[in-house]
């Protein structure tokens, strides 16, 4: 949900300020959104992706994206006609970094287009200097929500949260480290694994389920284990510049973290005072952007204003 949750949120600010919004998506990812979170006023037009029930274990990635764009295209294409010519046309179409193609669909119905850019403003600038400068130096669903009550039993933050997204993905072995490594902290923890095999192994090493149930705008410190994409840049920028979090290390050899590695770091985010305080700060800073007249409002006011 890497996408969907903050393009939900932009929506909603769009909303706020009186924009009429319709979120085309596909009908697999909308059976993943809660319905609690849905933005009043928001209108849907989901489409088939040809995956509804979600990726299959025996689809590779690169055709699931195909296919995504295939019939994604085809249906932005007949979302934007179906309302060409009526009061209300589509003036603009927004779209995040893993479908690219919504630009083409976007250019030939003559309507302007967005991208709505999810990671940080320095992963964007390193994009930039590689293609333009310095490209030669640089070369399992859980339906019940016994986790809730769970949650509401713990100390205010007390809970070590684990989730890797749901497109990384990691061998058993490493897996199995990070389970001991969690289980030798001694400490609550919410881990979410999409795989129902890799959880019961986990659930084996690490206990029965009450040992473990299982950032920046939350005030919440971070051990970063960057796999792909921004990750790296996300773990350097949590690591040294704003100072929130940890990198684990790597076993030299085989890249694998162990289980003391993962202890070492959930210790050192949960005691370092320093850490506590800057997670603090930064959580001030961002909600100030995002009150009225701050730099976030700002910034939205301006690019509707461009449209």
């Amino acid at each position: 949900k890497g996408h969907i949750n903050p393009a939900l949120r932009f929506a909603n600010c769009l909303l706020k300020l009186g924009v009429d919004v319709t979120f085309c998506t596909s009908l697999s990812v909308v059976q993943l959104i809660d319905k609690e979170t849905i933005p009043q006023g928001l209108t849907f037009a989901p489409f088939s992706d040809g995956h509804d029930k979600g990726k299959h274990p025996n689809t590779t990635l690169q055709q699931f994206i195909s296919d995504f764009e295939t019939n994604g295209a085809r249906a932005a294409a007949e979302v934007i006609a179906s309302a060409a010519g009526t009061r209300q046309p589509f003036d603009c179409l927004v779209y995040t970094t893993v479908i690219p193609w919504a630009a083409r669909v976007a250019h030939a119905h003559g309507i302007k287009s967005a991208l709505l850019w999810c990671q940080p403003a320095t992963v964007l600038n390193i994009y930039y200097y590689y293609l333009n400068e310095y490209h030669s130096l640089i070369s399992s669903n859980n339906n019940s929500p016994n986790y809730i009550e769970w949650l509401n039993t713990q100390a205010k933050s007390s809970v070590v949260y684990v989730s890797f997204g749901t497109i990384a993905s990691f061998q058993m072995e490493q897996l199995e480290e990070m389970a001991v490594g969690l289980k030798d902290i001694r400490r609550p923890f919410l881990w979410v694994i999409r795989d129902s095999n890799q959880a019961e192994r986990v659930r084996k090493i690490v206990g029965l389920q009450e040992h473990g149930m299982i950032a920046l705008v939350a005030g919440l410190r971070i051990v970063a284990f960057p796999q792909w994409s921004d990750q790296p840049t996300n773990a350097k920028m949590v690591e040294d510049v704003w100072k929130t979090g940890v990198r684990v290390r790597t076993r030299e050899g085989d890249g694998m973290v162990e289980g003391k590695e993962i202890a070492r770091c959930v210790e050192m985010v949960i005691e370092n005072k320093e850490m506590k305080a800057n997670t603090e700060k930064w959580k001030e800073v961002t909600r100030e952007a995002l009150k009225d007249g701050g730099s976030s409002t700002k910034n939205l006011q301006s690019f509707l204003d461009d449209l």
